[in-house]
């Protein structure tokens, strides 16, 4: 097995070791390590790596677009950025990101509103469901009758109470009118209010006269004995 070179080995540590590597000196140039630079898959590694060493800067293009089409695939096929200055590929990523924040910034808030409008609607139709299921079945929306409209008769089983006077109050008599005509009407509501219930009574009808009696009846009805014996 023949023995690896020292561009191997270091290689391969190198490819080990690649999300911690940061800088490839002063001195190498791009050509040499542009192996081990396309395999880099952070944008924040490889813009370190070339402030670290200035020397590839402008040379590293290819891996620029290679980053921006993993991470912004959908930006990148409707816009072609392009950097006027090679060296300023790093900016492009950065717009490019900021785009993507932008669209997805939207997305949810138009998410977050269509949710909120479906909540909404959810809670209107339950308190409809609600309110009408409490409400009384006699309840009358809208117009209708009056539930008191008039004195409550002598004989009836409800109350019901007129809206204002029939007599109008211009000089004392008619004052006075009126005072007997309230009185009266009080008068005809507290008797029929005051009259007493009585529960109907019922008539005891006996079908069998009880057992000791019938038995009294039986002796009074026999004969009394009386002893023929003498006494001595």
């Amino acid at each position: 097995m023949p023995v690896k070179s020292l561009s191997e080995l270091a290689t391969a540590a190198c490819l080990k070791n690649l999300k911690e590597l940061g800088s490839i000196g002063d001195y190498l140039p791009y050509e040499a390590v542009r192996h081990l630079l396309l395999k880099i898959e952070s944008a924040h590694q490889l813009r370190q790596i070339e402030l670290s060493s200035p020397q590839i800067q402008g040379h590293t293009g290819e891996i620029w677009l290679k980053l921006i089409e993993k991470d912004f695939p959908l930006e990148y096929k409707a816009k072609a950025y392009k950097p006027q200055n090679p060296d300023k590929w790093y900016r492009v990523w950065e717009k490019y990101k900021r785009d993507h924040d932008a669209a997805l910034e939207e997305s949810e808030n138009k998410l977050k509103n269509a949710l909120a409008g479906l909540r909404q609607d959810k809670e209107k139709n339950t308190s409809r469901i609600i309110e009408r299921k409490l409400l009384p079945k006699s309840v009358k929306l809208g117009g209708g009758k009056r539930p008191f409209n008039g004195p409550r008769e002598a004989h009836s089983n409800y109350l019901s109470f007129n809206s204002g006077s029939r007599t109008k109050t211009v000089n004392g008599a008619s004052v006075m009118r009126k005072v007997r005509r309230e009185v009266k009407e009080i008068a005809t509501i507290h008797g029929a209010l005051s009259r007493p219930n009585r529960a109907p009574t019922q008539r005891l009808h006996m079908r069998k006269a009880p057992e000791s009696m019938v038995n009294d009846y039986r002796r009074a009805s026999q004969p009394q004995y009386r002893s023929s014996a003498l006494s001595p």
